[in-house]
């Protein structure tokens, strides 16, 4: 079984810092782009790996991925925190985020469509 590529994101509101690292473990980029780069990037690589941490934003950019044909591996923050290396940076965090994804034994999350973050919503508003 060959290792797929991975391109592991680092959300925050008006730059992606994005990680792309191909199956022998090299690190093809480690960039900050735009949302709308971000998505480009997903629709035009092949088939991967896409990993994140789990955050505000992770279920929307879990499901833009999925259209393209990606697998997701969404982590809990403290799942990734062991994998960063050096200072907190955005960059540092990728690539902590591409090394999780591939470790034995991680456990990922399950990506949620519209219709499960509506009624997780009301129910949260109702508590």
């Amino acid at each position: 079984m060959s290792k797929p590529t991975i391109i592991s994101l680092d959300l925050a509101k008006k730059v992606i810092q994005v990680c792309k690292v191909n199956p022998y473990g090299e690190l093809l980029f480690n960039k900050a782009m735009s949302p709308q780069k971000t998505k480009d990037l997903l629709a035009n690589s092949p088939p991967c790996v896409v990993a994140m941490e789990g955050c505000a934003s992770f279920h929307y950019w879990a499901r833009v991925a999925q259209s393209f044909g990606h697998e997701v591996r969404g982590m809990a923050p403290k799942k990734v925190k062991p994998y960063i290396s050096n200072q907190k940076t955005d960059a540092n965090d990728a690539i902590g985020i591409a090394i999780a994804s591939t470790q034995l034994g991680m456990t990922f999350c399950q990506v949620k469509n519209l219709s499960q973050q509506n009624i997780q919503a009301i129910q949260v508003s109702r508590k």
